[in-house]
């Protein structure tokens, strides 16, 4: 019973990086949206811990609003995938969920 709980503790606190190694992916992909409006395409960023394959898009129809689809590997081969809507039009930028 106690090898079982150290490992699903193990397992949980692997992701919880992942998750933060992923919203630091996420910060830098609105970093370089801020640098360059225009930006569009595919970019990895890379950490020390984690790979994060970054695809950037325009919303077809509306002007001003990103599309950011994010794939974060770690280490142990853990995937997270994130899905947010970037509006470019105000400012601060508004960053949702889709």
């Amino acid at each position: 019973r106690s090898l079982t709980t150290l490992l699903v503790g193990t397992m949980n606190y692997n992701y919880q990086i992942l998750n933060i190694d992923t919203q630091t992916c996420l910060e830098e992909s609105v970093y370089r949206i801020k640098k360059d409006h225009n930006l569009v395409g595919d970019i990895q960023i890379n950490t020390e811990s984690v790979i994060c394959d970054v695809h950037i898009s325009n919303k077809v129809g509306f002007s001003g609003i990103k599309i950011l689809e994010i794939s974060a590997v770690g280490e142990n081969g853990v995937e997270i995938l994130l899905r947010k809507e970037l509006d470019i039009n105000v400012n601060p930028f508004e960053l949702t969920n889709l």
